[in-house]
C-alpha cells in the first residue's frame, strides 16, 4: 500500500494576558453565516461553533456587529489558530501570491528563485510559459 502523508505545523505562542474583542451571535442558519461573510468578510472573521457564531474585527475602527466582549485569547486556542491561518491567507493574497486552498493553506510562489524550469535551463534556451513549474508551499 502506497500512502502519502504530510504533517505541517507551527507553534503559536499566546501571551496569557492577551485579550481579543469577541462578538457572539446566535447561529440561525447557513444563510445567516454566508450573509455575514459576504457583507463583512473584508473586515471581520467569522467562525461557527455549534449554536454560536464568533465574530472578530480584523481591523481597528470597523464597527461592531454586536456587543464586543474582551476575552482571554488563551481560553480560545481553536479561534486563535483559525485567526492565524486567516491572517496568513490575507498576507499572501496582498503579496499577490496565488492561494490554491485555504485549509490547508497552499500557495503558489511567484518569486523568481522559485521558477524551477527557468532556473535550470542553459542560457539562450527558452520554453513556453505554460510549461513553467513553480514552487508550492503548504502551511
Amino acid at each position: 500500500m502506497n500512502s502519502r502523508f504530510t504533517l505541517n505545523g507551527a507553534i503559536v505562542g499566546i501571551n496569557e494576558a492577551a485579550t481579543i474583542e469577541l462578538v457572539t451571535l446566535p447561529f440561525e442558519n447557513e444563510n445567516q453565516l454566508d450573509d455575514l461573510r459576504d457583507k463583512h468578510g473584508d473586515t471581520h472573521f467569522f467562525r461557527r461553533e455549534g449554536v454560536k457564531i464568533f465574530c472578530v474585527a480584523l481591523e481597528r475602527d470597523v464597527g461592531s456587529l454586536g456587543l464586543m466582549k474582551p476575552v482571554r485569547a488563551a481560553d480560545y486556542p481553536w479561534l486563535i489558530s483559525a485567526l492565524v491561518l486567516e491572517a496568513l491567507e490575507r498576507f499572501f493574497l496582498r503579496l499577490g501570491r496565488r492561494v490554491l486552498t485555504a485549509r490547508p493553506l497552499r500557495i503558489l510562489s511567484s518569486r523568481p528563485n522559485d521558477l524551477l524550469l527557468s532556473r535550470s535551463l542553459p542560457t539562450g534556451l527558452s520554453f513556453p510559459q505554460w510549461l513553467e513549474r513553480r514552487v508550492e508551499y503548504e502551511c
